[in-house]
């Protein structure tokens, strides 16, 4: 194989591009094969499948500073993505759907 390259755009300062993270959903869910290789949103994992749900609710390293959720960006964008909360006092608690609730 070749190829051609007629431009080559860097982006060093950050102007064009940004740093932030979307995950958009999460496959691997559901009772079948098709189902599994679908892309659910993060809003929908919790009805999907509720072990997958625990564990994104659960095994993270967020927490609560100056009244801010800090902490990893992938955690911070699954977590806020499955609607659960962090306790705001720094217990290690974390709420989720249908009073779901990881201590």
């Amino acid at each position: 194989m070749a190829g051609k390259i007629n431009i080559c755009c860097f982006d060093k300062t950050g102007t064009l591009t940004q740093n932030d993270l979307v995950i958009k959903g999460i496959s691997g869910l559901g009772q079948s094969a098709s189902e599994r290789l679908k892309l659910h949103e993060m809003g929908t994992v919790y009805s999907k499948d509720r072990n997958t749900a625990i564990v994104l609710g659960g095994a993270h390293t967020l927490a609560f500073t100056d009244e801010t959720l800090v902490g990893d960006p992938i955690e911070k964008q699954s977590f806020e993505g499955i609607s659960f909360k962090q306790n705001e006092v720094g217990l290690k608690e974390s709420y989720g759907p249908q009073n779901l609730k990881i201590v």
